[in-house]
């Protein structure tokens, strides 16, 4: 009998079978451990943001702020002293948070944070209530430092799960 010094090719190729099929799912759960982390990161941001929106109303006379103050050119200022990382959805370098023209404006991407401000706290999407919004009550978004917004609510979107699942939202504490 041949004295064997090495493996043969049947061995190596299971081996290396093996070792591709371990690397398959090793990336697999990566992946979905990033995703896991982008959407906790979203639902953090969105709540620091409604925290924010609540520290605005005890500061302001019970109201909170219309959507012209969620603005690219007044974000920085009208969020002085908050982190503005909170503001960009995770992976992306511009503010993600924008503020809702219509009650229609409840469908975000994963890269954005919408904020909709109501005058009727009662007000529901699509019910015909107004949103905070001068001089088009027929829309009611609040969009003018003028009207008394007396809630919101902010939407974004998760990665993981059903897709018909993936729309989140943040209320406001006074309904």
């Amino acid at each position: 009998m041949r004295n064997r010094h090495g493996f043969t090719i049947v061995e190596l190729a299971i081996v290396i079978a093996i070792m591709g099929v371990l690397l398959v799912l090793g990336v697999a759960k990566l992946n979905s451990s990033q995703v896991t982390a982008r959407d906790h990161e979203r639902k953090s941001d969105a709540a620091n943001i409604a925290r924010f929106m609540e520290d605005y109303y005890k500061n302001n006379g019970g109201t909170y702020p219309a959507t012209d103050k969620i603005t690219p050119s007044t974000m920085d200022s009208f969020f002085d002293g908050l982190d503005k990382a909170i503001l960009k959805a995770p992976g992306q370098d511009s503010y993600s948070l924008i503020a809702a023209t219509s009650y229609s404006d409840t469908d975000p991407t994963v890269d954005q944070y919408i904020y909709l401000p109501k005058l009727d706290p009662q007000s529901e999407v699509n019910s015909g209530g107004r949103l905070c919004q001068v001089g088009r009550s027929t829309c009611g978004v609040c969009d003018s430092s003028l009207d008394k917004c007396r809630s919101f609510t902010i939407y974004y979107r998760a990665e993981a799960g059903e897709p018909s699942e993936a729309v989140k939202s943040i209320t406001s504490e006074h309904q």
